[in-house]
């Protein structure tokens, strides 16, 4: 494990510990680390940029998905939104959409929990299609497990759809 490091440094306590028969304790490897060398903390790798960009270049493909409705382009879209991405996608959302529209943004943002989406599944409890329901009500009590609780026979069920948003009191 040492080896994989490359820290020249490590290779030689690695050596002194064989050599005194002892093991050194981490503060003892720290306090002989040299100046030079690499510092020995785990870093952060810096992917804030590269996930940036790849956010902003699909942004003109999620556009373009949901104007077409196509759900399947959403589905892997979902995984490049940022926060940026998801209050710009929030504010251009307004109730007086189409309902495969307003379907359409609920499928893309269905596991957002960022205030700026509680108006857009509010309004999706009424729609429709009753994944869309069942996306908006998980959102908004903030429980994706609850999902699972909606299926029968590998599909929501819409009567326990329609019963759990009455019992939640959120229509």
């Amino acid at each position: 494990m040492i080896r994989a490091c490359g820290c020249e440094c490590l290779l030689l306590l690695a050596t002194e510990e064989k050599l005194r028969g002892r093991r050194f304790t981490p503060e003892e490897i720290l306090a002989r680390k040299p100046a030079e060398s690499p510092d020995l903390r785990p870093q952060r790798p810096e992917t804030a940029p590269r996930a940036k960009r790849a956010a902003a270049d699909a942004f003109p493909k999620i556009r373009a998905a949901i104007a077409e409705g196509d759900f399947e382009a959403l589905e892997g879209l979902r995984d490049v939104l940022d926060d940026s991405l998801v209050r710009t996608l929030a504010s251009e959302w307004h109730a007086g959409l189409s309902w495969g529209v307003k379907d359409a943004y609920a499928a893309l943002l269905m596991d957002q929990t960022a205030e700026c989406v509680q108006p857009l599944f509010r309004d999706a409890l009424k729609s429709p299609t009753v994944e869309t329901r069942a996306y908006a009500l998980c959102v908004l009590k903030r429980d994706f497990a609850l999902f699972t609780e909606l299926m029968s026979d590998g599909g929501v069920d819409e009567a326990k759809v329609n019963a759990a948003i009455a019992k939640a009191g959120l229509l």
